[in-house]
């Protein structure tokens, strides 16, 4: 906790940090400002309007999260920088905060390590240019941010955050809080929840928990993804007592995360928020559906990923993928009866079904065998199962625990997503495939034992994001519990990157790629003839985060765990 609040206070104090503190980035883009000034034989290219506009700009760049003095702030505003160095700093400056507003200031790869969405291609030089020519430098940058509306209420949060800060009582150590208590700290849980819910109103000091404060409690959890108790127990006044520095910097951390995807997540997409249990169909811009959702374990964690959907199977089979199936031959050696009773085969190298009681097992092994589940009420898919081929073997699916869609924390799936009210999520994804309407889908989910699979004439996209600050339900920020504890590397990383120390970029990344493919050329040609398992490991290996000084910046399986 300690290291956290370090982490945290370190991003806050550089993000507010004053416009003379000292440039200790260097040059930030010199390969776009070379290149830039080569086009057009180093003449100059600002005129005074838009050097004003630009730092403006750059004085605006904490509502992003992103720290002002970075863009070399204080320098551009030092009226003794000659004329020259000016309008070359200015050429920097913008490339600089083009890049980390466009493609952001990290790499995501050294915080997820299974991401596979490449980085925008916008032409940036172009994009000085046309800003330079309308005289609209504030504007060219804005642009380059994300569009989404979600970012937008982020960055709304983080500037309400930012001006509230110093407003923030935390309420005093002390029991658990419930309907009927009195005193200074429900005083001070009241005024903590009216500052997020307009709804509740405040009232005089002394007044009761009452029925009023027990619903905004009881909000404040459904929404932070707490168990919904209304009553105000040690883990809630933890989540509520964090200072508006802390969420800030959550935001902040969010706001990068957007920085990182594409600009066009598809006309028709379907966007899974793990931290949020929560699948969303986005059409046209807009949020047409929301359902909600269960995610891996910590331990088997859903990956961060992006793919297409190109198929969706009624009354699937189950191809147990190994690990899983392993563990239930181990329950069919023991109890034979269990894999007739649960729908499951065995099939064996040959690809016949075996019964489990025929098998001596004193011989065989596991992996001699592929178990795989009928389509039926106690298959592990439930009747429907969403396919975007993927790597990971990851895609969603009904599932026969549909109870535990009530449960606050959905964290309990070996990796795949589970949806509530699949088949409302199918219709939606049918919608345009002629002959699908909810009438077919109940009628083909009806035909329990035969497995249907449609085809999509218009595929649609499907990303699975961790994002732990997300929208409420009255335009509000919800900030969730972080799962899978992959803030805390951020945070420093942004700390770090704010503060003008070293920190993971995409062309650090790129860099040590191409040493490692180098260097692995290199060993192959020394050594031909080394074909052993260490050699193999070693090649073409990649640290997980690689860092580059902050002074430069550059741009199907058939088994998957339910």
């Amino acid at each position: 906790m300690r290291l956290r609040a370090g982490i945290i206070a370190g991003l806050m104090l550089a993000l507010a940090a004053p416009a003379a503190a000292q440039d200790v980035w260097g040059d930030l883009a010199p390969s776009d400002t070379r290149r830039f000034y080569a086009a057009r034989d180093g003449a100059p290219a600002w005129t005074a309007a838009a050097f004003e506009d630009l730092v403006r700009a750059i004085e605006q760049a904490w509502t992003h999260g992103l720290p002002p003095q970075r863009y070399h702030l204080a320098a551009l505003r030092d009226p003794a920088l000659g004329y020259g160095a000016r309008d070359r700093l200015a050429t920097d400056a913008f490339f600089a905060l083009a890049q980390d507003l466009y493609y952001g200031a990290l790499d995501p790869r050294a915080f997820e390590p299974e991401w596979t969405l490449p980085p925008g291609n916008r032409d940036l030089a172009a994009h000085l240019q046309d800003a330079l020519r309308t005289g609209d430098v504030a504007g060219a940058l804005e642009a380059l941010a994300p569009q989404d509306e979600d970012y937008a209420l982020l960055r709304r949060e983080l500037v309400y955050l930012t001006a509230a800060a110093r407003r923030h009582v935390p309420v005093d150590d002390g029991p658990a809080l419930a309907p009927g208590d009195s005193g200074l700290r429900v005083d001070q849980l009241r005024s903590l929840l009216a500052a997020r819910d307009r709804r509740l109103t405040r009232a005089p000091a002394g007044t009761p928990y009452d029925v009023a404060l027990e619903a905004a409690v009881r909000s404040f959890q459904e929404d932070a993804r707490l168990s919904a108790t209304g009553a105000a127990d040690a883990r809630t006044l933890a989540l509520l007592n964090r200072g508006p520095q802390e969420r800030i910097a959550q935001i902040a951390a969010n706001m990068e995360r957007w920085r990182w995807l594409p600009e066009e997540l598809g006309e028709r997409h379907v966007r899974v928020n793990i931290p949020d249990y929560r699948v969303e169909a986005w059409e046209g811009g807009a949020r047409v559906r929301v359902h909600d959702a269960m995610a891996g374990r910590p331990a088997t964690s859903t990956p961060v990923f992006s793919a297409t959907m190109t198929f969706l199977v009624f009354n699937p089979w189950w191809d147990t993928p190994a690990s899983l199936g392993a563990q239930r031959l181990r329950t069919f050696q023991r109890n034979p009866d269990a894999a007739r009773r649960g729908g499951y085969q065995i099939i064996d190298r040959s690809g016949r079904a075996v019964d489990a009681a025929s098998i001596d097992w004193s011989q065989a092994r596991s992996s001699d065998f592929h178990v795989r589940q009928r389509p039926g009420p106690a298959n592990a898919l439930g009747a429907v199962k969403f396919m975007f081929p993927n790597r990971h073997n990851i895609y969603l699916h009904d599932t026969p625990e549909r109870a535990r869609f009530v449960e606050s924390r959905r964290d309990v799936s070996a990796g795949c997503v589970r949806v509530d009210d699949p088949f409302s999520l199918a219709e939606w994804i049918l919608s345009r495939e002629p002959g699908w309407d909810r009438a077919r889908i109940d009628a083909t989910v009806a035909e329990r034992g035969r497995p249907a699979t449609v085809m999509l004439s218009s595929p649609v996209r499907v990303h699975i994001l961790y994002i732990t600050a997300a929208p409420g339900g009255t335009g509000e920020v919800r900030l969730l519990e972080d799962v899978y504890r992959r803030d805390p590397p951020l945070l420093a990383a942004l700390a770090a990157f704010s503060e003008g120390r070293d920190y993971p970029t995409r062309a650090a990344r790129a860099a040590a790629e191409a040493r490692a493919a180098a260097e692995a050329e290199a060993r192959a040609a020394e050594s031909p003839e080394d074909e052993s398992e260490d050699a193999e490991e070693d090649e073409g290996q990649v640290p997980d985060a690689v860092i580059l000084s902050s002074r430069s910046h550059g741009g199907a399986a058939a088994a998957f765990q339910p």
